[in-house]
C-alpha cells in the first residue's frame, strides 16, 4: 500500500490495522514510516492499546507486567499516585502470579495505567520494546558465542560415580577425552523469553531508582539497617537471579567497565551493525510462568535453577556443591534450556530424568 493511501485513511480504519499487529518491529515501522500513524499512536488510548496488543502476542504475561509497571513509573508524580506501596508494586508488576495464559494480569492495560500521559508516553514504550528486542538478539548471539568456545570432554570411564567411596564429588578428578559438540540450534522461544525478561526486570530497576532520586516515588525502605534492596525484591527467584545476572553481565560487557551503575535512566545500544540472525521463534502452547520452584522457568527447567537445586542437596551428592554459578553462567546456561545442553553433550541425564542431570567435565 503506498504511504499516500495510509495517510489519507480515517483514524477508525489506521485504529484497525493497528489492531492486526502482533509484533513489536511491525508497529515500530509502521509507526516511524506513516506520519498519520505516528500521530494517531500519540492518542491517550490508540497507542496504549496498541502496544498492549503486540506485548500480548509476543511476550510471557510476567514480562508484559514489567512492562506495564516500566510504563506506570514513567508517569509517576506527585499527583498520580497509583502506586501504593513497594509490595504492592512487586507483586504486581514485578513477580505477578499468572500461572496460565488464561489468568489475567493484576496490572492493569497500558490504557487504564496513566492518567494525564505525559506527551511521547507510548512512544518512549515502544522504542524500549525496540530497544530490548535488538538487545535480546545480540544477547543470545554473544552467550551461544561463548558456549561454542568451550572444549569439553567425555569420562575415559563411562561407568563413573560422583561420590563413590565416600570421596567428596567436587574433590574427584577422573581422565577425560574431548569432543567436539552437535551443532548448537538457534535460541528457542523459552530462552528468548528469559533474556528478555532479564532486561526488563532490569530496565524496571533504572526507572524506578530514577524516580526515586527525583522524589516520583515515596515508597518507604524501612529502617536503613534494614534496608531491603529494590533487586532483591525485584528478583526473588534463585534461577531468575541468575538470568538477570546473565543480562547485566553482558551490559556490562558492551559497557566495557566492569562495574557500571544500575541506575542509568536507558540501557546501552546494542552493538553496532547487529541484526537479528534468527527467525521469529512459535510460542509454546504450554503455560509459560511457573511458580513450582527454582527448577521450572516458563513452565521449562533451565540449568541455573537445577545447579542451585544441587547446592541445596536436593539431589544428593554432587560435583558442584560449593561452587559458584559465575563460571557457567558466563557461558549463558542460566538461558539454555537442559535439553539443549543434553544435545549438545553437556548434560547427562540419568534414565528417570525430570529436568535433572550430570554436568560433563569442560576446559
Amino acid at each position: 500500500m503506498p504511504a499516500s493511501s495510509l495517510e489519507s485513511l480515517p483514524p477508525e480504519l489506521l485504529n484497525e490495522i493497528f489492531s492486526y499487529i502482533t509484533d513489536p518491529r511491525t508497529l515500530y515501522h509502521l509507526v516511524i514510516a506513516s506520519p498519520a500513524s505516528s500521530r494517531l499512536f500519540e492518542y491517550p488510548q490508540s497507542g496504549p492499546q496498541a502496544l498492549d496488543n503486540v506485548l500480548s502476542h509476543s511476550m510471557a504475561p510476567q514480562i508484559c507486567a514489567m512492562v506495564r509497571g516500566v510504563a506506570l513509573i514513567r508517569t509517576a508524580n506527585a499527583e498520580n499516585r497509583r502506586i501504593a506501596s513497594l509490595k504492592a508494586f512487586v507483586e504486581q508488576y514485578a513477580n505477578p502470579r499468572a500461572v496460565k495464559p488464561t489468568c489475567p494480569l493484576a496490572a492493569p492495560p497500558l490504557a487504564q495505567t496513566p492518567q494525564h500521559q505525559p506527551e511521547g508516553a507510548a512512544r518512549g514504550i515502544l522504542l524500549t520494546v525496540r530497544r530490548i528486542h535488538h538487545l535480546t538478539s545480540a544477547c543470545l548471539e554473544h552467550y551461544r558465542e561463548r558456549c561454542l568456545s568451550i572444549n569439553p570432554s567425555r569420562a575415559v570411564d563411562p561407568k563413573i560415580r560422583w561420590g563413590e567411596g565416600g570421596q567428596k564429588a567436587w574433590r574427584q578428578d577422573f581422565p577425560g577425552v574431548p569432543y567436539q559438540p552437535a551443532p548448537m540450534a538457534p535460541p528457542t522461544w523459552v530462552e528468548e523469553q528469559r533474556v528478555m525478561r532479564g532486561f526488563w526486570r532490569l530496565q524496571l530497576l533504572c526507572d524506578a531508582e530514577r524516580a526515586i532520586a527525583e522524589r516520583r516515588l515515596d515508597w518507604d525502605f524501612g529502617r536503613a539497617e534494614k534496608r531491603v534492596l529494590l533487586p532483591e525484591l525485584v528478583c526473588r527467584n534463585f534461577g531468575q537471579k541468575d538470568e538477570l545476572d546473565t543480562v547485566f553481565d553482558y551490559v556490562c560487557h558492551l559497557q566495557q567497565n566492569a562495574t557500571p551503575a544500575t541506575n542509568s535512566t536507558l540501557l546501552p545500544a546494542p552493538p553496532e551493525g547487529h541484526r537479528c540472525r534468527w527467525p521469529e521463534q512459535a510460542q509454546p502452547e504450554a503455560p509459560l510462568d511457573s511458580v513450582m520452584g527454582p527448577v521450572h522457568m516458563f513452565g521449562r527447567s533451565s540449568l541455573a535453577g537445577v545447579f542451585y537445586s544441587s547446592l541445596l542437596g536436593l539431589f544428593g551428592e554432587s560435583p558442584v556443591r560449593g561452587v559458584p554459578f559465575r563460571p557457567f553462567r558466563e557461558l549463558g546456561l542460566a538461558i539454555w534450556e537442559v535439553e539443549k545442553l543434553v544435545v549438545l553433550g553437556l548434560w547427562e541425564p540419568p534414565l528417570d530424568y525430570k529436568g535433572v542431570g550430570t554436568l560433563r567435565r569442560s576446559g
